[in-house]
C-alpha cells in the first residue's frame, strides 16, 4: 500500500475583531428599562466591511435622536499590517432634555504589523460638536494628539512609569486619593481623551476628572477608554 504524505499547516492567520454601536443604554431610575444597540455593525473574524444606520429614533421615555450611524472594516494592508477601523457617529442627541448635543463621534484605528506582538491604535477623529447640559455648553478640549505617542499597552506602561503627563492621567482617573500601582502585562490603564478639566455652568452641576455629576440626574464619563493587552 502507498503511504501518503502528511501535509504540514503551518502559516498563521491573522483574526479580525471589531464592533460599533450608536447607543445602547440600561436604566434603573426612575424605572428599570433597557434599550437594545442601535446602528449596530461587526465583522467576521477574516475582515471585511460593515454598516449600520438609525434614523429618528425615540425610545418613546429617555433618549432619542436624530441619526446614529456605524461602521468597521478591517483587511490586510499592502505594507504586511492588519488594519481595523470601528467608528460610531450620533446626530441629534438628547438624554431627558438634560444632555443633549449636536454630534458625537467615536473613532479607532488599530494597526497590526504582520510580525507585532502587539498593534497601535489612534483615536484621531472623536469629537463633540455642542454638548449641552441643561441647556449649558460644556467647554473641554480633546487630547486625542497626544495619544498618538501612546498607541500600545507596552508604551502606556512605560509612560506611566516616567511620571509625566500620562502618569497624571491614568495614576486616580476618578480622582479618589488612591493611585494606580503600575500594570503588568496582564492588567489595565483607564484613562480619558478629555484634556485637562470640564467646564459646565449649570446649576449644582460639578465635574471631577473626566466625569460631570449632574443632581437628580446621575453622572457622565466622558471619552473614556482602556488600555490593555486582549488575552
Amino acid at each position: 500500500m502507498a503511504s501518503v504524505p502528511v501535509r504540514s499547516y503551518q502559516q498563521s492567520y491573522f483574526y479580525f475583531d471589531a464592533c460599533s454601536q450608536a447607543l445602547t443604554a440600561q436604566f434603573t431610575r426612575p424605572a428599570d428599562h433597557h434599550i437594545d444597540a442601535q446602528a449596530s455593525s461587526s465583522l467576521c473574524s477574516t475582515g471585511g466591511h460593515s454598516t449600520a444606520r438609525v434614523d429618528n429614533f425615540s425610545d418613546g421615555k429617555f433618549i432619542s435622536f436624530a441619526a446614529g450611524y456605524t461602521e468597521v472594516s478591517a483587511g490586510y494592508e499592502d505594507d504586511a499590517s492588519n488594519d481595523t477601523e470601528a467608528i460610531a457617529t450620533v446626530e441629534g442627541l438628547n438624554i431627558l432634555n438634560v444632555v443633549t448635543a449636536d454630534l458625537i463621534v467615536a473613532s479607532t484605528y488599530s494597526e497590526h504589523p504582520t510580525n507585532a506582538s502587539e498593534g497601535s491604535v489612534s483615536m484621531e477623529g472623536c469629537k463633540f460638536e455642542n454638548l449641552r447640559i441643561l441647556g449649558q455648553p460644556v467647554k473641554m478640549e480633546l487630547n486625542c494628539a497626544f495619544f498618538e505617542g501612546i498607541q500600545t499597552f507596552r508604551q502606556a506602561q512605560e509612560a506611566y512609569l516616567q511620571k509625566g503627563e500620562f502618569w497624571k492621567i491614568a495614576k486616580d482617573p476618578f480622582q479618589t486619593g488612591q493611585e494606580l500601582p503600575p500594570q503588568g502585562d496582564t492588567g489595565a490603564l483607564l484613562c480619558s481623551l478629555i484634556k485637562g478639566g470640564i467646564q459646565v455652568d449649570a446649576p449644582g452641576v460639578q465635574t471631577v476628572g473626566h466625569a460631570i455629576i449632574i443632581p437628580n440626574f446621575g453622572t457622565i464619563y466622558l471619552a473614556e477608554m482602556m488600555i490593555s493587552v486582549e488575552s
